[in-house]
């Protein structure tokens, strides 16, 4: 079985295909699991609607994986990842760079790099950027399916950014809320509100 690797570095003016995709030659992306090596910048690359950068490493598009997907989340100084939770999916989140208050069910707990995350099926979660510099942070899940959701309110990286129109937004989470739950406050500015009430600024400096 013959593939083709297409590697391209991200160069603005074509960032719209910075992205290492594996692909079978002639029939389109990859069916079966392929082995795959990434460094820290290659992936499918993306810019949410929300305008911070998303790359899904692997998944059954990029790589043909049948038993779950993985990827990478930049936070900026001062945004937070919104509460939610991922109703039949468990989720680990590990701190590859900065700090993070993390809020996983009622735990409440300052993250730096190296520090993860565990969340089972169905509980609430949020990460707020606490610190001075961007945090990084690789997201893995045991079955594919909420990349899905990640595709469909992103852009291919270099790619211009347009905001997601209240219904339009309304119609993607609907159809994928399977993957993905949001809870709390207004969210069509995510990630930039504040996590709910229910965490206090007295809790914020727990360690």
């Amino acid at each position: 079985m013959a593939f083709a690797l297409r590697a391209v570095c991200r160069v603005p003016a074509i960032a719209s295909l910075c992205v290492l995709s594996l692909f079978h030659a002639g029939s389109g992306w990859a069916r079966e699991p392929i082995p795959l090596l990434l460094q820290a910048n290659e992936g499918e690359q993306l810019t949410r609607r929300w305008g911070y950068p998303m790359t899904i490493k692997v998944d059954p598009v990029t790589a043909g994986a049948r038993d779950f997907s993985a990827g990478t989340e930049d936070i900026a100084p001062g945004k937070k990842i919104p509460l939610h939770r991922h109703p039949h999916m468990e989720e680990l989140v590990i701190v590859q760079s900065g700090t993070l208050l993390a809020h996983i069910g009622d735990q409440h707990r300052v993250v730096g790099p190296g520090g993860m995350a565990y969340a089972p099926a169905g509980t609430w979660m949020g990460f707020e950027n606490t610190g001075n510099t961007t945090a990084t942070v690789i997201w893995i899940f045991p079955r594919p399916g909420f990349e899905e959701y990640v595709r469909a309110t992103s852009v291919p990286a270099g790619a211009a950014v347009t905001p997601l129109a209240g219904d339009e937004l309304a119609a993607i989470r609907q159809r994928y809320r399977g993957h993905i739950e949001l809870g709390g406050g207004d969210l069509a500015a995510y990630p930039t509100e504040a996590l709910p009430p229910a965490i206090a600024i007295s809790e914020r400096s727990r360690p």
